[in-house]
């Protein structure tokens, strides 16, 4: 019986060895073929410097440039001010004086029915009052009585003025105090607009950068295992090796290659995101044309540095709160919300008009100031008021739920600042310490390698410390990547971030 076990064990090795010579065959690294036909299919030969020969370089800093006068976004958002002028204007017109004209005549034959002109001009103020002056005429054997006037017309000069609704504000002067409030008002959405395209674009350049990275180590990875497989090619040739080193170096090979692809197609996608921020001006009309990445173009770490001095120099200490654009945007519809409110108030009350004109003889001519005049008044209210007081009971709600938003956003931004500035410290102290991992790993990968070209190592450590410096370089890339997407919510919400691209005022 033991000596059947013992049998059996010996043809276990004999068939397990024949297994691995097979599968070695089978490999892209099979014996008999040329070492450049061995190359893995998609392996470019190249040195360790991974980077195309004809590569070029496109940084933040140049993108940032490229950005600031071609991008049909920033010009879009740079309209929020002018629209803030343009209604400002437009609610000013409601107080442009009017002038009127009208003429009206009938005649039968030679029978004159009656013929009445007549001509005004009003003159609204900023205040509750409004000036009118004009010249009536009216003649003819059948006009009405109350349109009569004497030869030579009648010209008149008065004001009017509410005593109750409308005394102290009215929809015209609400309508113009809210546009002058939206004036200002949209600068504050202009940078709100241009601060969340600041952060998208860093956001995605970084992506880029980041999978651009990624690719590289694990190209590196992969260009690491070929070198060595083609050692041990002629190792195994030589009857140095077995193949079972062979065959595991192959399986780590195929293993990075298939993370380099993937990658690859990662910076790919990333290549494009980015590309919807580049556009050019074409033909003599101006219309706008994408402009697409190419693909000897790569990302590089040149301007990153920017938001780490920005991010030391912008202290939670020197940050007001209320000045921030978000908040200062939801304060703006605060103060219209409370326009509304007092509008609404003031419209509960009834209405009582009243209206005094001294009229003049000809064009301003001889007047009786006791007896030459038109007087008169005007009293309405509705007797429920349920459409004035849902109106008012809308505006009052509305703006205390204005207001309790407000308050929340006030605290929400404040620990948000915070906590996004004590994780920016501590994702840096993370980085370096991952650094120092990487670096080490990578000390004992070159002298695990020189080991083993040396004849006392094995490749199984050897892949093993490869491995572990990957590892870590990934590690490293990850933690780099959380740091400057960190970097990048902490400035935006300081309202920082849009800076880099539109100066001191972030417009």
């Amino acid at each position: 019986m033991k000596h059947f076990l013992s049998h059996m064990k010996n043809c276990s090795s004999i068939i397990l060895g024949c297994l691995v010579s097979i599968l070695c065959l089978a490999s892209p690294f099979a014996l008999g073929q040329n070492p450049k036909e061995r190359k893995p299919k998609g392996v470019e030969e190249t040195s360790l410097e991974i980077e195309r020969s004809d590569s070029l370089d496109l940084s933040i800093l140049e993108l940032i440039e490229f950005v600031q006068y071609s991008h049909p976004l920033v010009r879009a958002y740079r309209y929020e001010s002018l629209l803030g002028k343009a209604s400002l204007r437009e609610k000013r017109g409601a107080f442009d004086p009017r002038f009127t004209f009208d003429k009206t005549e009938k005649e039968a034959g030679t029978l004159p029915y009656y013929r009445r002109e007549s001509m005004g001009l009003e003159l609204p103020t900023a205040s509750p009052l409004q000036f009118k002056t004009g010249f009536e005429s009216g003649r003819g054997a059948f006009i009405n009585p109350e349109a009569f006037t004497p030869a030579a017309g009648l010209s008149y000069a008065g004001v009017s003025i509410p005593l109750l609704k409308g005394l102290l504000t009215d929809e015209r002067r609400t309508a113009l105090a809210k546009a002058k409030i939206l004036r200002t008002q949209s600068l504050e959405i202009q940078k709100i607009q241009l601060q969340d395209l600041s952060q998208t674009i860093w956001g995605d350049y970084v992506d880029w950068f980041i999978a651009h990275e990624q690719e590289k180590a694990y190209r590196l990875g992969m260009m690491l295992s070929l070198d060595r497989q083609l050692a041990l090619r002629q190792l195994f040739e030589a009857g140095g090796c077995n193949g079972m080193d062979t065959l595991e170096n192959y399986i780590q090979l195929e293993l990075f290659r298939t993370r380099a692809k993937e990658w690859n197609a990662n910076t790919y996608k990333q290549r494009l995101q980015l590309s919807r921020h580049l556009w050019e001006i074409s033909g003599e009309e101006g219309s706008w044309k994408g402009v697409v990445i190419a693909e000897n173009i790569l990302p590089t770490s040149a301007g990153l540095d920017f938001l780490d001095s920005l991010f030391v120099q912008t202290t939670v200490e020197s940050i007001a709160l209320g000045l921030l654009p978000d908040i200062k945007n939801i304060d703006w519809d605060l103060h219209q919300k409370q326009l509304d409110l007092r509008l609404q108030r003031f419209n509960l009350l009834p209405k009582f008009d009243l209206e005094y004109q001294q009229l003049f003889q000809g064009i301003y001519g001889d007047y009786n100031f006791n007896g030459d005049r038109r007087f008169g008044f005007n009293i309405s209210a509705p007797l429920f008021l349920r459409k004035e007081r849902g109106a008012y009971l809308v505006s009052k709600y509305t703006l205390e739920q204005k207001t309790q938003l407000f308050q929340f956003k006030l605290n929400e931004t404040d620990l948000k600042i915070r906590a996004l500035r004590q994780q920016g410290f501590v994702y840096r102290d993370v980085y370096e310490h991952l650094k120092n991992v990487e670096n080490g790993y990578l000390k004992l990968f070159e002298l695990e390698r020189e080991k083993f070209d040396s004849g006392d190592g094995t490749i199984f450590l050897l892949n093993t410390r490869e491995n572990r410096y990957l590892d870590s370089r990934i590690k490293t890339i990850e933690q780099k990547s959380k740091y400057i997407h960190t970097l990048v919510d902490y400035l935006r919400e300081t309202g920082k971030i849009s800076q880099s691209f539109f100066g001191p005022d972030g417009l």
